[in-house]
Parts: C-alpha cells; sequence; structure tokens
C-alpha cells in the first residue's frame, strides 16, 4: 500500500488526466452524477480533515498574513474580477466569479508537498477557504447574479453543508480513534485521488457529447482556462512577495489549485449548461497546470 500510494503522489496529475481523457469513452451514468459527485467529494473532504491538527496554532500561526491573503484571493479578487468581465462578457463573468470564490483544493497540502511548500499553512488554507466558501458562494452569487442567472442559493447553501461541514462534523468523532486515523492519513492519496477520478470520469461522460461535438469550443475554453490557472499561480506566488519561498508556494497552490470538482457540481446541480461545460473543459487544464508550475517553484531561488 505505502508503494501505491507513493506512485500516486509521483503521477496524480497525470492519472487524473488519464480518468478525465477516459470519461468522454464511456456513455453516461445510469444513476444521478449529481449525487456521485457529492458523495466522492464528500469523502475527499472528510479524509483531509484528519490530517488537520485542530489547535491553536491552526489559528493563530500566519495569522494576519494569512486573513490578508483570505481577503484579496477569495473574496476581492472574484468580484473585481466579475464586474471588471462583465464589461465583455456576462458569461465569463459568471464563469470566473464562480472558479475565483472556489476554495482551495482539497488536494492542495498534497501538491505543496510535491513542491516543497508549507504544508502546515496550506492545510490551514484549505480549512479555512472551504468553511469561508459556505458563505461567499451563496451569497456573493445571490447577491450579484440575482438579476442575470437564475440561483437557488438556498439548495446552493445545503450543497455547500452537505460537502464540508457534515464531513467535518463526522470526522470528529472518528479522529479520536488513532488506528482509524493513522490508516486514513497513510492512504490519503489512494482515497483522493479515487475520489477525483470518479468526479472526473462522471462529469466528462455527462457532457461527453457537448465536448466532443465542438471541438473549437472546447479549444477555446481550453486555452483560456490554462491562461486563468496559470494567472492564479502567479497571482498566489506573488501577492505575498514578503514571505519565504515555502510559504509562497502554500499560497499560489492554493489560489491555482482550486475544487474544481465542488466547481463541476455547484454547475451540474445550479448553473446553466454551458457554464458546466466550461468547468468540466476547465478540470482538464487545472490538471495539466501542475506540470508546468512544477518547474516554475523548481527554477525560483526564493
Amino acid at each position: 500500500m505505502p508503494q501505491i500510494n507513493a506512485i500516486i503522489n509521483r503521477f496524480f496529475g497525470l492519472i487524473l488526466l488519464m480518468a478525465a481523457v477516459f470519461g468522454l469513452f464511456l456513455p453516461p451514468f445510469s444513476v444521478d452524477t449529481a449525487t456521485i459527485i457529492i458523495i466522492s467529494l464528500a469523502t475527499i473532504i472528510f479524509t483531509s480533515f484528519f490530517k488537520v491538527e485542530l489547535n491553536r496554532s491552526l489559528i493563530m500561526n500566519d495569522l494576519l498574513p494569512a486573513s490578508v491573503y483570505f481577503i484579496l484571493r477569495f473574496i476581492m479578487l472574484p468580484v473585481l474580477i466579475y464586474f471588471i468581465i462583465s464589461f465583455i462578457s456576462s458569461f465569463y463573468a459568471v464563469t470566473f466569479l464562480l472558479i475565483l470564490l472556489l476554495p482551495a483544493a482539497v488536494s492542495s497540502p498534497a501538491f505543496t508537498a510535491m513542491f516543497n511548500g508549507n504544508v502546515s499553512l496550506s492545510l490551514k488554507i484549505l480549512v479555512f477557504s472551504s468553511f469561508l466558501s459556505i458563505l461567499t458562494i451563496p451569497v456573493l452569487c445571490d447577491l450579484i447574479l440575482s438579476r442575470g442567472v437564475a440561483i437557488d442559493s438556498r439548495n446552493l447553501f445545503y450543497t455547500m453543508i452537505y460537502t464540508i461541514v457534515l464531513p467535518f462534523l463526522i470526522h470528529l468523532p472518528v479522529r479520536v480513534i488513532k488506528s482509524i486515523r493513522k490508516t486514513i492519513i497513510n492512504n490519503s492519496p489512494l482515497i483522493t485521488a479515487i475520489g477525483l477520478i470518479i468526479v472526473f470520469i462522471a462529469a466528462t461522460s455527462k457532457n461527453r457529447s457537448i465536448i466532443l461535438d465542438n471541438p473549437v469550443k472546447v479549444l477555446i475554453y481550453t486555452m483560456i482556462s490554462v491562461i486563468s490557472y496559470m494567472a492564479l499561480y502567479l497571482f498566489g506566488y506573488f501577492l505575498m512577495g514578503n514571505q519565504d519561498k515555502s510559504r509562497r508556494i502554500s499560497y499560489s497552490v492554493s489560489s491555482g489549485a482550486n475544487n474544481i470538482g465542488l466547481g463541476v457540481t455547484l454547475t451540474t446541480l445550479f448553473f446553466p449548461g454551458e457554464i458546466n461545460v466550461f468547468f468540466i473543459i476547465a478540470q482538464l487544464s487545472w490538471i495539466f497546470m501542475l506540470i508546468p508550475m512544477r518547474y516554475f517553484y523548481a527554477k525560483r531561488k526564493k
């Protein structure tokens, strides 16, 4: 089992890319795709909480810079970008508002470790951005998009509760059992990979006809999403320029490696189909960006 987890850590991006491509050759699932995705995400998030030490340092360490980062990256930037892009395209304005509101991915601490970043800081950002998104996504979508897009903000809020809060509450009594906690932590790469593979295959399979029938649109969405993710990684890295390299890597990964699985789920349930298709394509770009960013971090001296 340790060898399997080591292989998954090394080829994580490639594994997910192959899963997403594989979904293009499968017919849509006969069961409800949204339910499958929600359960898979909830399982991944449930697993991620076991790696977090619930103590005073989780809140107090890096409190000031992390607070500044949260406000700029997860509140101000999404709203600012939305209003700037809204002058050009309402479709992309809505799309990028949601992409920017998504919290850090549950796999972001694993990516941070791969890139020699500060894992404890990455875990902090994961936890707080996830709980922050429970409010920011439903509230800001309701306030900003209420006139242009019909959003069921109440059910959107409940979905956030099911995928983030409920797994956290369930994990609390389980984490005190040391043997179970150790097993889950040791096998978190495998659990995370399986969960994301299910999410990517299910979402891609559901929209396979739309994707395969529109190669030009797929190419455009791919180019736009790749550029967008690159900008998010660089924004996170240079935003906290006074921090050491390991912390800047953590901020960068947490900015670029967002919870695209959650985005796919939410757009499947609450947003127009075209936005969901963009997120399906964006998940491929999300995976691809892990490759160039590895080299970017390696070449940075500080």
